[in-house]
């Protein structure tokens, strides 16, 4: 499971216990990630000058999991992290024709 931060947080913001909770007691393996301008991201802090940018390090990050697990990748978003993944999904609808 891939999950993103809430607006105006990172991905150390009390993510972290949601990860540990998910692998221990269910056997999910949780990838936590900074969005660009959030936690240890490259960039000016709060800055996402282009939301495509965004999305492309998301495809990326999806990609990179699927290499490295086998079966399905889940994404998770909180707040607006998760309004970010509906329209990431809508972004990856219309690349695919």
């Amino acid at each position: 499971m891939i999950l993103i931060h809430g607006g105006g947080a990172h991905s150390l913001a009390g993510y972290e216990h949601i990860a540990h909770t998910l692998q221990h007691e269910f056997h999910v393996n949780t990838f936590l990630l900074d969005l660009r301008g959030h936690g240890h991201s490259d960039g000016k802090k709060g800055d996402t000058p282009n939301i495509t940018d965004v999305w492309q390090d998301i495809s990326q990050i999806v990609d990179a999991v699927k290499q490295k697990q086998k079966g399905a990748v889940y994404l998770c978003g909180h707040s607006s992290g998760a309004g970010l993944l509906l329209n990431y999904l809508s972004w990856q609808e219309k690349k695919r024709g």
